[in-house]
């Protein structure tokens, strides 16, 4: 496909310049940039994939009862005036 675009002197001319370093043509590092700013953008729109990070133990803290957050809260904040 065929299309126009308007850039600036200082990106022609670097990209020309890279093509003729690297024997190719400037459309092939164009198509090329673009392909991977695409793929960059998909990867970022998938979301971010959380690492697991396990620990040690048999869960909450002894003297905790799950779910009792004005506990959980009131040890978190302790000594911080809250």
């Amino acid at each position: 496909m065929k299309t126009t675009i308007e850039l600036s002197d200082a990106v022609v001319k670097k990209t020309k310049d890279l093509a003729r370093r690297n024997g190719t043509t400037m459309r092939q590092v164009v198509e090329s940039a673009l392909r991977l700013y695409i793929r960059d953008q998909e990867q970022k729109v998938s979301g971010y994939r959380y690492e697991n990070h396990p620990f040690k133990g048999n869960g909450v803290c002894e003297g905790i009862q799950e779910g009792k957050w004005e506990t959980i809260r009131s040890l978190v904040y302790e000594g911080r005036g809250g």
